[in-house]
């Protein structure tokens, strides 16, 4: 009886966990078809910036789990979806950010498209002079696929070095910012390369410029005044003695006339 009685309870339970598994929105894990970073090497707040893109292959169910690689010492700044031209309407997700060996990986659930993208802060850049460098040691902590790398600079940057070297000439925008395109590459999970940036951001060195030029202007102007002052002083003192000279002569013309 027991055995009999317990039959039953055991087939419900089971219906019920059924039920309630399909009850659940699956979510399936992304399949990758190429990371897109852009680096910038002096970003808002004096520090490098990231931007990553992850395209997910059109066969992947939505909704997924994305898994973005980042460098040690990255921080998050947004992660979402990309759905269209205006920012303001693309969502936000919670993002977990979990160590792994080599590096980072940032993991969040993207429901209505598959281009996920993810913005953080890096370290700020090695200054010496004019002169900006900065390292960025990407290892994909993620699935093996292509990886397009861009670094993007400021206006009036030159001297540029970038290593891999850029292929291609760059790009400018309207802003006047240049884009370097590097060569496509396809790191399995762990791989790693070193993309590394230097060069003379030109703005900092026209300011100096512009300021000693300032400053010497007006030190010449100081000394044009200074020598003005002592010229209308020195006629002044001029005039003082002749005025002087020609009153004793008059009074002496008078003494004359009077005596």
């Amino acid at each position: 009886m027991t055995g009999i009685s317990r039959h039953p309870m055991r087939v419900a339970m089971m219906v019920l966990l059924t039920l309630m598994m399909l009850s659940v929105p699956v979510v399936a894990q992304a399949r990758v078809l190429e990371y897109q970073l852009q680096f910038i090497p002096v970003g808002t707040g004096g520090v490098s910036q990231m931007i990553i893109n992850v395209i997910l292959t059109p066969d992947t169910e939505l909704p997924a789990t994305v898994r973005v690689p980042l460098p040690v010492g990255a921080t998050v700044i947004w992660a979402g979806e990309i759905i269209g031209d205006d920012p303001a309407l693309d969502p936000a997700r919670e993002t977990t950010v979990t160590a792994v060996d080599g590096g980072l990986v940032a993991e969040f659930v993207i429901s209505e498209v598959r281009i996920a993208q993810l913005e953080a802060d890096f370290v700020a850049p090695t200054r010496s002079g004019n002169d900006v460098s900065v390292t960025l040691p990407w290892v994909n902590t993620g699935d093996e696929a292509t990886l397009l790398a861009s670094v993007r600079l400021e206006p009036g940057a030159s001297d540029v070095s970038i290593s891999p070297k850029p292929t291609g000439d760059p790009l400018s925008n309207e802003a006047g910012e240049t884009l370097y395109a590097l060569d496509s590459l396809t790191l399995a999970t762990g791989e790693a390369v070193d993309i590394k940036v230097s060069y003379d951001p030109g703005g900092s060195a026209g300011t100096s410029s512009t300021t000693i030029a300032l400053v010497i202007a007006g030190v010449l102007l100081v000394v044009v005044l200074v020598a003005l002052v002592f010229v209308i002083d020195r006629d002044r003192r001029r005039r003082g003695t002749t005025d002087v000279d020609r009153t004793s002569a008059f009074a002496e013309e008078d003494d004359e006339l009077t005596f």
